[in-house]
């Protein structure tokens, strides 16, 4: 796990650091860059946040990934957390840069503290209402529905049938002599749905 506040080469370079971890059998010290800013003991963690609670928190640094935020407490206490991309919300996200930069400010769930990570595990999106619950009352199975191709892939088509409504045409679905372009304008039946992707798996008419 990164113990480095900032990810780039610290090769020759002096930096503060405290022992976090001292284990006199396997003869392993571990050291932290983070500790000298961050709370890092999760029993102490716990102690100030709770899982469950809303927290406002500052971001400071956005990856591919996820999100990593500061909660500043009294006294100057600071924890870490972490959003993965997952939690960020229940649309699908491409490009987290593009959504937040560092320096915003958010709020955010505690989902529960991560003991190896020594730092909060949090969410946005479950601050939020699964839409993807009202899109599986408005399409019924066997309905037949309209949709603007958004992408062709290996695995399959996606189709844009309402604004944040996504469809998915599988690839072994498609009839051998069918052909899919980007923009074009399909027709298909509503199959099944598939909430981790958030999509609505379709069929060809």
């Amino acid at each position: 796990m990164s113990q480095v506040l900032q990810e780039f080469n610290l090769t020759g370079k002096d930096i503060e650091v405290k022992i976090i971890e001292l284990d006199r059998d396997k003869k392993r010290v571990i050291f932290s860059e983070k500790a000298t800013r961050y709370l890092m003991d999760p029993a102490q963690i716990a102690k100030h946040v709770k899982v469950g609670e809303v927290i406002e928190v500052v971001i400071h640094h956005v990856t591919s990934h996820g999100i990593y935020t500061t909660l500043t407490l009294d006294k100057g206490i600071q924890i870490e957390g972490f959003i993965h991309i997952s939690e960020v919300s229940y649309q699908r996200i491409e490009d987290l840069h593009k959504m937040f930069k560092i320096g915003d400010t958010i709020k955010a769930q505690v989902v529960d503290i991560d003991h190896e990570m020594r730092r909060l595990n949090l969410s946005i999106k479950r601050l939020e209402k699964d839409t993807f619950e009202e899109i599986q009352k408005t399409y019924k199975k066997d309905q037949a529905v309209k949709g603007i191709v958004k992408s062709v892939k290996s695995s399959g088509v996606t189709l844009e049938l309402a604004p944040n409504v996504l469809g998915f045409i599988s690839e072994a679905k498609i009839p051998s002599q069918t052909a899919y372009k980007e923009g074009q304008e399909v027709e298909a039946l509503v199959g099944d749905f598939d909430a981790r992707h958030r999509m609505i798996i379709l069929v060809p008419i």
